[in-house]
């Protein structure tokens, strides 16, 4: 669980867990990507809304301590 969703929710909604999403982002080397990048990149492979795409950027960010707001 990342704070914002735990993973059985995110899979009820997205189809896949934070560690699935995990790892296909560190695929693509998203620790080098802004947030909108990797949020551009959910939409495109994996068809999801903006939401649900930038709560598991964040989640990934924060999973790595890399997560700023400000």
């Amino acid at each position: 669980m990342t704070g914002i969703v735990n993973s059985t929710q995110l899979a009820d909604y997205t189809g896949k867990r934070w560690t699935q999403y995990f790892q296909a982002l560190d695929a693509l080397d998203a620790h080098s990507l802004t947030i909108e990048q990797i949020v551009n990149r959910l939409i495109d492979v994996y068809q999801l809304d903006q939401a649900w795409a930038e709560a598991i950027a964040i989640g990934y960010r924060l999973q790595d301590n890399t997560w700023s707001s400000g």
